[in-house]
């Protein structure tokens, strides 16, 4: 194997942020196993356009005074635990798996960070702000 090919495998499972913010969206290919570290920082993983690499695909992320958000479509099995000390984890939307979905495994340890997985429709268009603010409606109309 190659140097260039374990640095592209390297990038292509991790991601990070350090005193800022990062953006995975659009199409992209979500490995079987991913890392996010977020320190300082704000991370938006959004996994509604993404080609699943499996039936199941597990992410790590290590978040230290941040807030990781994952975008996941409806219909996929989701799977969120972990540890948080000084924040919050929590999951949003409807969630109702399809026969046969792929289970994304969201593992979350952090420490004064926060974690959300919101369910939203790959065909719902806005930006994050606005998806959020769809999913958070859609569950106060539900409640009312």
């Amino acid at each position: 194997m190659t140097v260039s090919r374990i640095v592209r495998i390297a990038f292509s499972r991790f991601s990070g942020v350090v005193f800022g913010s990062v953006e995975r969206k659009g199409r992209w290919r979500l490995p079987r196993f991913a890392l996010l570290g977020v320190l300082f920082g704000d991370a938006d993983i959004d996994m509604r356009k993404a080609e699943i690499g499996g039936p199941v695909i597990t992410i790590t992320a290590f978040v230290l005074f941040g807030n990781a958000d994952f975008y996941a479509p409806t219909g996929v099995d989701i799977d969120l635990g972990g540890v948080t000390v000084f924040g919050h984890r929590r999951e949003h939307g409807d969630d109702e798996p399809t026969p046969d979905a792929p289970l994304i495994r969201i593992r979350v340890y952090s420490m004064f960070g926060t974690s959300d997985v919101w369910r939203i429709a790959p065909e719902t268009s806005g930006s994050f702000r606005e998806l959020i603010r769809s999913v958070k409606e859609r569950q106060r109309l539900k409640a009312g």
